[in-house]
This record gives structure tokens, sequence and C-alpha cells, in this order.
């Protein structure tokens, strides 16, 4: 059974790495915690490699604004969204250079699914 399931992650990886176009990416994505009934905030990809993102951190009525760069890496058949913080509404929260790499999982026209840095599978939600 373990096999099975490692097979099918292998491929679902595998696939998604042979058929990803780093364009899918460019445009604007909510953030959502309820299948994409509502957003806290939004990430917008753009083609320079650059994302802007704002909202509000949920249950803490705290605004911020955010620009980070983004950079695509490809390892051993899995695509990497690596980026680093350049200015911060809040650099007490999220400090310029802070820097991480989120493993993706599957981007098309509609949602962006991809586990974060604490390990956890998110979903963005195209707008």
């Amino acid at each position: 059974m373990i096999r099975l399931i490692f097979c099918l992650l292998f491929f679902s990886f595998s696939s998604f790495a042979d058929d990803f176009s780093p364009e899918l990416l460019v445009g604007v994505w909510g953030n959502s915690d309820d299948g994409g009934k509502t957003f806290w905030a939004y990430d917008e990809y753009s083609a320079d490699g650059k994302i802007l993102s704002w909202g509000e951190i949920p249950e803490s009525n705290i605004k911020f604004k955010i620009e980070t760069t983004y950079n695509l890496k490809k390892k051993e058949g899995t695509y990497f969204n690596c980026l680093e913080i350049i200015s911060t509404s809040h650099p007490e929260m999220l400090p310029v250079g802070e820097a991480w790499c989120s493993t993706m999982v599957k981007v098309d026209s509609k949602e962006f699914h991809f586990i974060n840095k604490q390990g956890k599978t998110r979903v963005l939600y195209r707008q």
C-alpha cells in the first residue's frame, strides 16, 4: 500500500514537472481558508520575477503589504518556488531578506497548490 501511494505521488509530481509552464503563475491569486469563498490576502505574480502581496492576517486585524522576488527551481523532477522578501510594511514580522522555498504541487488556470515552509498544503485561487 505504501509503495502504491509513493508511486502515485511520484507520478503526479513527475507529470506536473513535465507539463509545468511558469507563465501559469502570472496573475493574481487569492489566499483563502474556506475553499475560495472568502479571501484574506492576494499575491500578484508578475512575469519579471516579483510578487506583490497584500491583505489582512487572519484573526489579527493586521494589514500587510510585502514585495518578494520569486525564482522557480527544479530538482529531481519537482519544482520549488523560492521567495525572498524585498520590501515589507511590517519588518518586525516579515523582515526584508527572509527567504524560503515552497514545493509546487499543481498549477492550472484556476488553482495553485503548494506545500508551504511549515509543511502544510495550501491552495491559492486565481482571481
